[in-house]
C-alpha cells in the first residue's frame, strides 16, 4: 500500500513538473532536447516574474498592493 502511494505520488510530482515547465517554456514540435533546460532555470524565471510583479504592484499603489491592511 504504502509503494502503491509512493508510485502515486511520483508520478503527480512528474506531471506538475511538466506542466510547470511546459506554462514557462512551451513545448515544440521541433525535438525536445533543443528546448530542455533545468527545473531550477524554470523555477527561477517564475520567482522573476513573481518579483518583478511584486515591484509593480507595490509602485501602483493600488487595491492589491497591500492587502493586509
Amino acid at each position: 500500500m504504502i509503494v502503491r502511494f509512493a508510485i502515486l505520488m511520483s508520478w503527480q510530482a512528474c506531471i506538475s513538473t511538466l506542466a510547470i515547465r511546459n506554462m514557462v517554456k512551451p513545448f515544440s514540435t521541433q525535438d525536445l532536447l533543443e528546448n530542455a533546460c533545468p527545473m531550477n532555470d524554470v523555477l527561477g524565471h517564475i520567482a522573476a516574474q513573481l518579483a518583478e510583479f511584486k515591484a509593480l504592484k507595490d509602485k501602483d499603489g493600488g487595491p492589491l498592493a497591500n492587502p493586509h491592511k
